[in-house]
């Protein structure tokens, strides 16, 4: 999502509404618009392309000097509001060289965890299911997501995860 800059998120503390709109749906363009805004952003993008499970996805991103950091935010489908982050990682320094990070999930804390599909996007559930939003019950801040619990629609020996929920991998090539 945008490198050169702290993501606007910090455990414990209320999520943004730019970053609930990623965790709960997946919508990334007003976090980077609110990105490209800051003075240590050099690149901002958003992409509304689902990764499953075990796949890969690979783009190229621009950095200029002094911008050397890397974050990425991403919706974890499935789920009523967790996503999985990467903050202010150092980018390679060397040609050719690359670094591997793991990104663990977190919960937005903006919707409640129901596992009822009434409530969650994503192909688990069906199309027309409404992704209502249930905020009555939702915790207020960011934190470690811990799972699915069989609590409703989404099986957890099928739709759960353990940390970290991605590698990204970084190659500097110039």
């Amino acid at each position: 999502m945008g490198w050169g800059v702290k993501l606007r998120f910090t455990l414990g503390d209320a999520a943004s509404d730019e970053l609930a709109l990623v965790a709960e749906d997946g919508v990334g363009q007003d976090l980077a618009a609110l990105a490209s805004t800051l003075p240590g952003v050099a690149d901002a993008q958003a992409t509304s392309a689902p990764i499953p499970p075990g796949e890969t996805v690979a783009f190229q991103i621009s950095s200029n000097p002094g911008f050397d950091v890397l974050s990425v935010v991403s919706m974890l489908v499935n789920t009523n509001d967790a996503f999985l982050a990467i903050d202010s990682e150092p980018l390679p320094k060397t040609r050719r060289s690359s670094v591997v990070y793991r990104a663990l999930a977190y919960d937005a804390g903006s919707e409640a965890n129901n596992e009822d599909c009434a409530f969650i996007p994503g192909p688990a559930c069906p199309g027309d299911s409404g992704n209502a939003r249930e905020t009555v019950n939702a915790e207020g801040y960011v934190y470690v997501h811990n799972g699915m619990h069989d609590s409703a629609d989404l099986s957890a020996a099928v739709y759960d995860w353990r940390n970290p929920v991605a590698l990204v991998k970084v190659e500097r090539t110039r």
